[in-house]
């Protein structure tokens, strides 16, 4: 049976827009308090408590579960601080900084019987659930190779900040590396990458290739020039190509036989499944998902700071 979740959102209500906007179409959600520095202001918004710090907020037994946007670079002090207060907890992508930090959480709330879980919509899109299962069945015969490229148009200085979690890696890299792997189900390998900077700035664009078994993988990521963006899948029987692909309304599918376009009626919005899934899991009293796992989000998280590692030394601790 799913249950209704009373959420807290430790950080700023702008850095929230799509999780508020979910939770306000999602029955078994509710938004009960928040804490921020900075959301007096903010308060009529969404018309809740504001507490004057998150331990305030996380202490609260109003509460069930957290949502963390605050700053990237405090992901993981926010989930913690949740996590020892028995919330569960959805952090906002980019799930933490370390490998290390990222297991540590995993196992806090394994420790604690809360559920945790990085907020990366993409996956629980039901677009790449039939894309999912046209790969299983060999539609487009073996995947073979796989290309994205991907514009993200944030213009904050904060972005181009390694120290505050900017950069084009840091704020793209995870939707190739959680995408992919979840529809091949294979765990990517082998990973190699460019990042292009000015000096004492973060990178504004970046590519990232990896391995999926046999299949090659190159994504491409921008913050400073435009790119159309587009996954394409390729298969030794043809290719499927997905504009748009973080929010795509339609799916296009290219074979010896003919091209067909498939659209997707009746879509819910990704936040909306997110929140639904999040429920779902908490009844089910899982600590973590079955679909975006530990495995793919700690994964995701090593390829990225070892990167980082090698562009820059060790700018992430």
């Amino acid at each position: 049976m799913t249950v209704s979740i009373r959420y807290g959102i430790l950080g700023p209500i702008e850095s929230s827009s799509w999780f508020v906007k979910a939770v306000a179409s999602n029955p078994n959600s509710e938004i009960v308090a928040l804490a921020c520095e900075k959301t007096k202001e903010k308060q009529n918004l969404i018309n809740v408590p504001v507490f004057e710090s998150y331990s305030e907020l996380c202490q609260s037994p109003d509460v069930d579960a957290i949502f963390v946007p605050t700053s990237n670079t405090n992901h993981y002090e926010g989930a913690k601080l949740a996590l020892e207060n028995k919330k569960h907890v959805l952090i906002d992508s980019p799930f933490t900084k370390h490998k290390v930090g990222a297991n540590e959480l995993f196992l806090l709330a394994e420790r604690q019987s809360c559920f945790l879980m990085e907020a990366q919509q993409t996956v629980f899109l039901s677009a790449y659930d039939r894309i999912k299962k046209m790969i299983a069945n060999e539609e487009i015969g073996t995947i073979c190779y796989v290309e994205s490229r991907t514009h993200l148009p944030y213009d904050a200085a904060w972005t181009r900040s390694l120290e505050r979690g900017g950069g084009a890696l840091n704020l793209g890299g995870a939707y190739p590396l959680t995408l992919i792997p979840f529809l091949l189900e294979t765990e990517p390998t082998d990973w190699s990458g460019l990042g292009v900077n000015k000096v004492g700035e973060a990178d504004t664009r970046c590519t990232l290739n990896f391995r999926c078994g046999n299949v090659l993988v190159n994504n491409v990521i921008s913050l400073d020039f435009d790119l159309d963006d587009k996954l394409t899948i390729v298969g030794t029987n043809g290719k499927i190509v997905i504009q748009n692909y973080l929010d795509p309304d339609a799916v296009i599918v290219m074979t010896p036989n003919g091209t067909k376009r498939l659209t997707n009626q009746n879509e819910l919005d990704a936040g909306i499944n997110v929140l639904n899934h999040v429920s779902d899991c908490i009844s089910s009293q899982k600590t973590s998902s079955p679909v975006l796992t530990k495995k793919i989000t700690v994964k995701t998280v090593e390829i990225i700071s070892s990167l980082y590692s090698q562009w820059y030394g060790d700018p992430l601790n």
